[in-house]
This record gives structure tokens, sequence and C-alpha cells, in this order.
């Protein structure tokens, strides 16, 4: 094997290298565009299947609560004004409502990240002048309970 196969061996480096990273961009890609039918095939269904199918109070609760991170039942009863928060919660849980504790003691929540996009978008959609009330009722709370950063976060939403 002299130099020329050896030259032959570095000039066609640069073609394969290219080759592969080519290939692996086209798998990135394809992989991206079923990732993406995917979720909305699932944020239809848990539009359809899902949030349709709860009664008016919890799905009214589901699209308030879908503005903040995490959720406490004090924190629920203040923005929707429910005393029936901590209930819901529970019957959330319950019934593996895509409601995902975030402590031991199950005081704060949060919604799965697709569900609670879902959620968002449904109150978007369908009740765009309760947005800035919400957030505003957020911020509110959060400051009077030592969440500043949130509150902060909550508070220029609401403008």
């Amino acid at each position: 094997m002299g130099a020329d196969a050896s030259n032959r061996r570095l000039a066609c480096r640069p073609v394969l290298n290219g080759a592969v990273v080519g290939r692996s961009h086209q798998i990135r890609t394809i992989s991206s565009i079923i990732s993406l039918a995917t979720n909305r095939f699932i944020g239809d269904y848990l539009t359809e299947e899902v949030l349709s199918r709860q009664s008016e109070e919890v799905r009214n609760f589901i699209l308030d609560m879908s503005i903040v991170r995490r959720f406490s039942a004090p924190l629920c009863e203040y923005m929707t004004g429910q005393r029936q928060s901590a209930r819901i919660l529970r019957d959330l849980q319950y019934t593996n409502l895509f409601l995902i504790p975030l402590d031991a003691q199950d005081h704060w929540f949060r919604f799965h990240h697709l569900f609670g996009a879902v959620a968002r978008n449904a109150l978007e959609t369908e009740q765009p002048d309760r947005i800035a009330m919400l957030h505003g009722r957020a911020a509110k709370w959060l400051s009077e309970n030592g969440y500043v950063d949130a509150a902060i976060e909550h508070a220029l939403a609401a403008r």
C-alpha cells in the first residue's frame, strides 16, 4: 500500500464524514417530524378525550391552573374562587389525570407538561379575557406568600 492509496483514503474521508453527518441530520429531522406529529396527535387526544370529558367545574379548574408552573390547594382556591380545590386536586390525582405531585406531602403539584400546554392553549382559545386576571391573581397570592420570583413573572404576564 503506497502513498497513492493513503491519499485516496484521506480524500474519501471528508466525503464519508459528510455523508454520515448528512444522514444523521436527516434522521434527526425525520425524528423531529415524527415527534411533532406524535405531539399533535397526543394534543388532539388530550383535548378531545380528556379535557372535553371533564365536568365544567373540573375543566375550568384545569384551564385556570394551567397558567402557573406549580400550584397548591390554597393557590388554586385563590385563583379559581373555589373552596373545593383540595378535593379537585385529590380527584385529579386519584384518577391519574396528568397531575404530578412535587413533594412528599402532596402539597404542591404541576400538570404534565404536554397536558398543561394543551390546557393553556384551550384557555387562550376559549377564554382569552380571563388570562390577565388569572395572572394577576397568581401574582398577588404568590407575592403575599413569599414566592417573589414567580409573583413577578405573573405580574408581568398580567400586563
